[in-house]
């Protein structure tokens, strides 16, 4: 009987010693929680709303979401049709800026180009005194002479007593009248202060008078010619010279 008992209390023994050698052996699974890494921080679990498109742990909060990305998209394209719109009236302001403002009487008449042929824009004006030698008085004591260059010509050669037309005078042997304002002088000329009509001065060598040049004196003269095209609006080419037209008359 005590054989039997002690028998029994041997063999528990060893039971007991087997179980708790094994535990300790290499090949043994490790507990649940062994190589799970960061995971292991927060208990080894990994909460799916943590976890964004990239499979990054923690990366689904900076992630964006596809509707925000089709919102931008939207708004991107509405900016830009809008700058376009935006940029039209602009473009058409600065393209009306610049242009001069025309008005009703600003626009030349084209008198100075010769579009009123049959007006005289110096009407009133006492017409010049020869076109030719032929205009000015024979008995002259230089002889009839004409200074075709002058604008409504001058007669020349005249004495203290002959030689010059009614209402001309013979000074420094050329025939001139008396004047108190300019519109007394044929044009291309002006009353000097001397009350007598003289040939006007040219102004950064150009006459007054579009009708007449300026010679190397720096004083209006009619304008010589070949042709008909060489000469200014309302003047005529006669004899190599443009001739007023208000005194084709003489």
């Amino acid at each position: 009987m005590n054989t039997m008992n002690w028998m029994r209390a041997l063999v528990m023994v060893l039971a007991i010693g087997a179980w708790g050698g094994c535990t300790d052996d290499p090949h043994v699974p490790a507990p649940v929680d062994a190589g799970c890494g960061a995971a292991c921080d927060d208990g080894g679990q990994s909460d799916a709303s943590d976890v964004g498109d990239g499979g990054l742990i923690g990366g689904g909060g900076d992630t964006q979401q596809p509707d925000d990305a089709g919102e931008d998209v939207t708004q991107g394209q509405q900016d830009a049709e809008e700058d376009a719109t935006q940029g039209q009236p602009d473009a058409e302001e600065d393209a009306t800026q610049g242009q001069p403002d025309v008005e009703e009487g600003d626009v030349d008449s084209g008198d100075d180009a010769g579009g009123d042929v049959g007006g005289d824009p110096h009407e009133g004006r006492p017409l010049g005194q020869c076109n030719s030698s032929t205009n000015c008085p024979p008995d002259a004591p230089g002889g009839p002479l004409c200074t075709r260059s002058a604008p409504g010509g001058i007669c020349s050669g005249c004495g203290e007593f002959a030689g010059c037309a009614a209402g001309y005078e013979c000074f420094a042997g050329s025939c001139v009248a008396d004047c108190s304002a300019d519109s007394d002088c044929p044009p291309g000329m002006a009353c000097s202060s001397r009350g007598q009509c003289a040939i006007q001065r040219c102004v950064e060598d150009v006459c007054p008078d579009p009708m007449f040049g300026c010679n190397a004196s720096d004083m209006c003269e009619r304008r010589s010619c070949e042709e008909q095209v060489d000469c200014p609006a309302r003047t005529t080419c006669q004899g190599g010279v443009c001739i007023e037209d208000r005194q084709l008359v003489l």
